[in-house]
């Protein structure tokens, strides 16, 4: 759930990608200019500090950000030796 966009829902899906609602799971839409085919989204992060800024974990191709509300994403694993990203929080 997006506290800064009400109505706005998230979900990761295995080897699928991020799916995004914007009429609380009504419809679904694929979003990810960036990622990799067939992501698998283990977690996502809202830095509600920067109401576009977004984050994600992935299990095989490591960890992305957006800075557009989630419109496109870059890799942002440059450092991390492995590419496997569980869990990832804003602090």
């Amino acid at each position: 759930v997006d506290p800064l966009r009400p109505g706005t829902l998230w979900a990761g899906v295995n080897r699928g990608g991020l799916y995004r609602s914007t009429n609380l799971g009504a419809s679904w839409n694929l979003v990810g200019p960036g990622l990799p085919s067939f992501t698998t989204v283990f977690d996502f992060a809202l830095d509600t500090r920067d109401p576009s800024a977004y984050f994600l974990a992935s299990q095989i191709n490591g960890v992305f950000r957006s800075f557009d509300a989630g419109e496109t994403w870059e890799s942002a694993h440059a450092g991390i030796s492995l590419r496997r990203a569980d869990v990832i929080a804003m602090d």
